[in-house]
């Protein structure tokens, strides 16, 4: 599916199903039932657990919220905890930070300031091939897919 195809199939899911709801919480919930221990990046997978689904889904989630949402992706380096990717997206008047894995962390985790992140070098990267990161995104864009489709389906 296209970037396309699937920023307009949110655009009517977010319509419908996020009614009652922000953006945030609409996207979150929808990301929520589709991440899962194959779709967390493989250093986390032994802390990956189902009360705690966005454990090691940055990256990806970063990804597909870019391909459905546009905006940009950003990265901070937390030190020992690693690198953490969000999105930065456009809302009228500059931008807000979406960062819908942040709960991964523990609390008082401090953030740094996030620098642009390169997609490209995301998907590609000698990094991004050790970790499976597009074989992970393409998993969780097609259950976000998949998860928008039926809802409307179901609807209509």
């Amino acid at each position: 599916m296209s970037d396309a195809a699937l920023s307009n199939l949110w655009f009517e899911y977010a319509r419908r199903a996020g009614r009652n709801q922000t953006k945030y919480a609409t996207l979150y919930a929808l990301l929520r039932q589709a991440w899962g221990g194959d779709t967390a990046s493989p250093s986390c997978r032994d802390g990956w657990e189902t009360k705690h689904p966005s454990t090691g889904q940055c990256a990806v989630t970063a990804l597909v919220v870019q391909d459905m949402c546009g905006g940009d992706i950003v990265r901070e380096d937390l030190g020992p905890l690693g690198s953490h990717c969000l999105n930065r997206l456009p809302n009228g008047e500059g931008f807000t930070d979406y960062d819908l894995t942040w709960v991964q962390f523990p609390s008082g985790t401090l953030r740094t300031a996030a620098a642009p992140a390169d997609r490209t070098v995301m998907l590609e990267s000698a990094r991004a091939a050790t970790y499976r990161t597009r074989d992970r995104y393409e998993l969780l864009k097609e259950r976000v897919r998949a998860t928008m489709e039926d809802y409307l389906r179901e609807r209509a």
